[in-house]
């Protein structure tokens, strides 16, 4: 890695930046920069923000807004290939990577940038795709973090068969589509969201995309897909959570339609020091959705964390 540059925050009227953050792109090689963020004032330890695929730090600003309140510094990052930082295609709308371990990577990279300035406790929280890597580093380096907060994690795809994925990219291309009606991230329907019952920050994280277009993704491709069938393999194969010793807050949507409920349910066998909790009425991105239910989340959030602060 080859240091720290600036880079732009890209607020819009109803999705201020909160206040004291600086973003940032780390340079990992000469045509990879990911960009990071960090607002460093906060009492009770730092909540290290990890959002799933396609999402970006801006998706973010008011759940930082409210970690701020809570006394939290914070940082975030946008993975590789989504967000503000490099793509690896042409086709800057392809989710690709060839494996998770390049968004290990990305995470050790903006661990290592901030270094002393991450007041402990050290907290996860990561969406989906983002608890998938932390549940990786959790197990690969138990000293580091002292807790984990999971939304939906993606520890399985739902109506994507893991043997037939592997199958399948022994013929197909890793720089392709996956099958299926490509999606528009510019003009997607609420009416046809599987994420959120909440029109307002629907419509919100629309109008964050189409101010900045560069941030968008669309479908994902089959290495990503192959990359994501290896990960969640890895970390159900047996004895692997039952590594992790750090304390885990891990939060399932009732009304999940794209990460697969029960293997929450069988991690949460497997972890040994986990709250599993279902979120009544909640779609896939429990942070965006309808106040109660974003209400629900804290109240569980406040109570995990207290732990830490005592």
């Amino acid at each position: 890695m080859e240091g720290m540059t600036e880079a732009a925050f890209y607020p819009t009227p109803d999705n201020p930046c909160p206040a004291g953050g600086k973003a940032f792109f780390l340079k990992l090689k000469p045509d990879l920069k990911i960009r990071g963020a960090h607002w460093p004032r906060g009492q009770r330890g730092t909540v290290i923000v990890l959002p799933g695929r396609t999402e970006y730090i801006e998706k973010y600003f008011e759940t930082i807004g409210e970690l701020k309140t809570r006394d939290f510094a914070v940082a975030a990052l946008d993975w590789r290939g989504q967000g503000a930082s490099s793509r690896a295609l042409a086709d800057p709308l392809k989710g690709h990577v060839l494996s998770f371990t390049e968004f290990m990577a990305d995470l050790e990279a903006l661990h290592t940038a901030l270094g002393p300035q991450l007041t402990k406790p050290l907290l996860f929280l990561a969406h989906s795709m983002g608890a998938n890597v932390v549940l990786r580093a959790l197990h690969d380096q138990p000293d580091r973090f002292q807790g984990a907060v999971m939304i939906a994690p993606m520890l399985r795809i739902k109506h994507a068969p893991g043997a037939l994925v592997m199958v399948l990219s022994r013929f197909l291309a890793p720089d392709l589509y996956v099958p299926g009606p490509p999606i528009d991230p510019y003009t997607e329907r609420f009416e046809a969201n599987l994420v959120t019952h909440d029109l307002k920050r629907f419509a919100r994280n629309l109008r964050i995309i189409n101010a900045e277009r560069s941030l968008a993704l669309g479908s994902p491709t089959w290495g990503w897909l192959q990359a994501a069938t290896t990960s969640t393999a890895l970390i159900m194969r047996p004895g692997y959570l039952e590594a992790i010793r750090t304390p885990v807050l891990m939060l399932s949507a009732e009304a999940e339609r794209l990460v697969d409920n029960a293997a929450h349910a069988t991690a949460a066998r497997s972890l040994k020091r986990v709250t599993q909790i279902f979120v009544t009425g909640a779609r896939h991105e429990i942070l965006q959705e309808t106040d109660a239910i974003r209400q629900e989340f804290w109240r569980r959030f406040d109570g995990f964390t207290a732990a830490f602060s005592a």
